[in-house]
């Protein structure tokens, strides 16, 4: 990844850049100079966020619970910049989630977003440092460990609103909403409909 963020890094600069890599080979121009496009990262574990801090100009999440985010993530993202000399990556959190509605079952729309998440090695590994143990467990099972552990945010608009804080005060410089579940689940225009909710009284109930 350094590799390739570094030849990313040459071809908007517009500059002729020559670069023989054990993974990346970049010979070439874009011939124009492109500032406005930034470099991310998707991170999940602290080596490849020390690499952003160094490198990115965006680290990007998926899955990670905000405490995990301030405990492990964050801090590694700064070392990574404090070593380079360079201002820490701002953090954007993809965050899946579902407001709680009559029928809809919170484990089942998290499994239909996070299902080969769920199976992946990496995942499993990040999600246990969180102290989130989905390894081994039947899909649903695990499923419920996220929305229990605050991966997946499922609740009324003021549950989800109270989650989506959690990440402000991790250190998340930007979440981006995620209905992915929703739509496996319910269909397109369904998950259209989950941002443009209102809350219903003081409490957020959702009908």
């Amino acid at each position: 990844m350094r590799e390739y963020v570094t030849a990313m890094r040459g071809l908007l600069s517009g500059k002729p850049i020559a670069q023989d890599g054990e993974y990346f080979t970049c010979h070439g121009s874009l011939g124009v100079a492109n500032p406005l496009v930034e470099i991310g990262l998707g991170v999940l574990r602290p080596r490849m966020a020390e690499l952003a801090g160094e490198v990115a100009d965006v680290a990007i999440t998926w899955l990670t619970p905000a405490s995990y985010i301030r405990d492990t993530i964050r801090p590694a993202l700064e070392e990574g910049a404090r070593k380079a000399g360079r201002p820490v990556p701002r953090i954007v959190a993809a965050v899946p989630m579902a407001l709680e509605r009559h029928g809809r079952e919170p484990a089942e729309v998290a499994l239909a977003s996070n299902a080969a998440h769920l199976r992946g090695p990496h995942y499993q590994d990040m999600l246990a440092k969180a102290g989130v143990d989905v390894a081994g467990k039947e899909p649903i099972a695990a499923a419920a460990a996220l929305v229990e552990s605050g991966a997946f945010l499922s609740g009324d608009l003021d549950g989800l609103v109270a989650g989506l804080k959690e990440f402000e005060d991790a250190g998340v410089d930007e979440v981006a909403l995620n209905f992915t579940g929703v739509q496996n689940k319910s269909g397109p225009r369904k998950a259209m409909e989950e941002p443009e909710a209102r809350a219903q009284g003081s409490r957020g109930v959702v009908r």
